[in-house]
């Protein structure tokens, strides 16, 4: 629930006799979470035989980043990965 409430903070709502509204380009703040879990992450092997060496060189969180663009890419989808700055994306 305080994670809802976090998220909520960043999102527009719009508070009406039916409910709470917020717009459909905030929408992925909300389902982000749903989509993450259908879509599955691929196995770490499976990115070591892809990227060789590079694999060796990332550190745990980067390669769970790494591991869930494959994975979006195989389902035909695409998305963004962001984070602070500092953290090694280049």
């Amino acid at each position: 629930m305080e994670e809802l409430e976090e998220t909520l903070k960043d999102v527009p709502v719009q508070i009406t006799q039916d409910g709470a509204l917020i717009h459909a380009f905030h929408a992925p703040y909300l389902t982000g979470d749903i989509l993450a879990e259908r879509i599955g992450l691929i196995p770490e092997n499976t990115i070591t035989e892809q990227i060789g060496d590079l694999a060796a060189k990332l550190r745990p969180y980067q390669m769970l980043g790494v591991r869930w663009m494959f994975s979006l890419v195989l389902k035909g989808a695409g998305g963004v990965l962001g984070d602070e700055m500092g953290l090694g994306k280049t």
